[in-house]
């Protein structure tokens, strides 16, 4: 996303927006987990925890001076936000997990019945158990499908936000998939003890507002509704990528002080 080059911060502000957002999010997926256990939210829970590790090791190997993976785990911070919108429009969250579940199981089985795997150990550790191979035999012939959505589709009809594929998941799939160049910065590393970290610290930048989108994706989609103040500090921390604001960090204190007894949700009406 092009748009915010002219408005990269210093990477010290980056990082304790980052370290805030992380203890924001412990309270918040414990929120989720207290609220509820159905499928729906556990699923918006993990992606939101899924999503701040991600953030937090996109930071951090951005200091390493590991660009190409911090591209990498952006176009995967991408794949989340883009996957969670497409489940809330079309409330897929119960196939969803079905169709995951059968694809693991699937994929352990393969490895467990490959002959060239023949330690009789590892062998057993993989054996499903009895309730799961059950599950799975009755999914199977309920026949479970789903398709994951296409990226490009989604930034542009479900955002409506094009340039979340064009100069988010489209350009960092360049550092997924093999190119000549690659590893021209970690051959300098290597050889010299130097890389260019400069021209690639917007990947922290735009991580940051993806995560913050990935969290208001998981709030929307859930079945609660969330006090201002939680919204506000999203809102905030998008708003420190552009002005340097420390505005989220006083909101933060606000939801801290209010002690953890303080609930940050109400059940949405049946008709929401």
């Amino acid at each position: 996303m092009t748009e915010t080059l002219m408005k990269i911060r210093p990477i010290e502000e980056y990082a304790l927006t980052v370290e805030t957002m992380y203890r924001f999010t412990v309270i918040l997926i414990l929120q989720f987990t207290h609220a509820s256990d159905q499928i729906r939210e556990t699923i918006i829970r993990n992606f939101i925890a899924r999503g701040m590790i991600c953030l937090q090791s996109i930071l951090q190997l951005w200091v390493f001076g590991n660009t190409s993976d911090c591209w990498i785990l952006y176009r995967a911070l991408i794949d989340r936000l883009f996957c969670l919108r497409t489940l809330a429009e079309k409330d897929e969250f119960e196939k969803f997990e079905k169709w995951s579940f059968m694809q693991q199981y699937e994929a352990l089985n393969r490895v467990r019945s490959d002959p060239i795997f023949s330690v009789k150990a590892d062998k057993k550790s993989l054996a499903p158990t009895k309730e799961n191979k059950e599950r799975y035999l009755k999914l199977k012939k309920d026949n479970i499908q789903w398709i994951r959505p296409k990226a490009e589709t989604v930034a542009d009809k479900s955002f409506g936000m094009p340039y979340l594929y064009s100069y988010g998941y489209d350009y960092a799939s360049m550092y997924v998939h093999p190119m000549a160049n690659d590893g021209e910065n970690d051959y300098l590393r290597i050889i010299q003890d130097k890389t260019s970290t400069k021209d690639h610290i917007v990947v922290v930048h735009n991580s940051i507002l993806i995560q913050t989108m990935l969290i208001q994706e998981g709030l929307k989609a859930s079945n609660f509704l969330w006090r201002a103040i939680v919204n506000n500090f999203l809102d905030q921390c998008r708003y420190s990528l552009e002005t340097g604001s420390q505005d989220h960090l006083e909101t933060f204190a606000k939801l801290i002080n209010a002690g953890p007894k303080y609930v940050w949700y109400q059940q949405k009406p049946n008709n929401c």
